[in-house]
């Protein structure tokens, strides 16, 4: 397909290459973040990936006529931090998600770590329970389920907390902050289960810095003092636990040094 094809087919690909023309460049690399779980044959696998289960990069490189680099949400946002945020200060480090589902990223000795199966991080298959054995879990691991917008949601109807269509696990949290004292209980119980989390994580890996992405920066100094207390004198070594430097596109901007550095490997003269 060339070019012009491209532009009149539509689509993020054709505004991308639209935009380069008008700048007098063309797209040398493009980086996407998803859910899940980016597999070595280049699929997208994973319980939590329904919304791209079956895709491959493939799909996403066929409105381009440059590579595409496609990556974990979470392993995004490490990737992120790793250039330009907080691994300029350290080689060891974890991201942590929650908006789409509980995902980390794991930076160790300077290099994401992805895992046999490119699986490394996906924390939201914690069992946390005996109880967790008694069911299969077909949609969302055990305590990303525990941790949902639809189980908060469930949590906030039975307890009388008025919501407008929903609320997350930050909006929870956020609520008993200021003081609701019927979201109190929810929040803790939410909290509680994170900093189980953090725990199983910095007691494997060792990390130096939990990084707090989407999902978990709507208050991160409240949420990082929380999470912190939960850990001191459990664990043997409890990490700095800080909000993402890149803000709330983190991950996209994770993304976008993936497609940087992509491209900085290709000799390009515009005449």
């Amino acid at each position: 397909m060339s070019a012009q094809e491209r532009r009149e087919d539509g689509g993020i690909a054709a505004e991308l290459e639209g935009l380069g023309d008008r700048r007098g460049t063309r797209v040398l690399a493009a980086g996407v973040s998803v859910t899940g779980i980016i597999a070595r044959s280049g699929e997208v696998t994973g319980l939590d990936a329904s919304h791209w289960t079956g895709a491959t990069i493939s799909r996403f490189e066929s409105g381009f006529s440059a590579p595409v680099l496609v990556e974990n949400d979470a392993n995004a946002l490490a990737i992120g931090e790793l250039h330009r945020g907080i691994g300029r200060k350290s080689p060891d480090f974890v991201t942590l998600l929650l908006e789409r589902g509980l995902d980390a990223g794991i930076v160790a000795n300077g290099s994401l770590y992805r895992g046999a199966n490119a699986a490394a991080g996906e924390i939201g298959f914690l069992l946390v329970e005996s109880s967790s054995f008694e069911r299969r879990f077909e949609e969302a691991g055990d305590l990303e389920t525990r941790l949902s917008a639809a189980t908060i949601t469930r949590q906030a109807d039975a307890a009388g907390i008025p919501h407008d269509g929903g609320l997350t696990a930050m909006q929870l949290i956020a609520l008993a902050h200021a003081g609701d004292e019927r979201a109190r209980p929810i929040a803790e119980d939410v909290l509680d289960h994170i900093a189980r989390a953090l725990g199983a994580l910095a007691s494997i890996l060792d990390p130096e810095y939990i990084v707090l992405g989407e999902g978990l920066d709507g208050d991160s100094r409240f949420v990082a003092s929380a999470l912190r207390s939960r850990l001191e004198g459990r664990i043997q070594h409890v990490p700095a636990i800080i909000p993402a430097s890149l803000g709330a596109d983190a991950a996209l901007l994770g993304a976008a040094e993936m497609a940087i550095r992509a491209a900085s490997q290709t000799a390009y003269l515009h005449s």
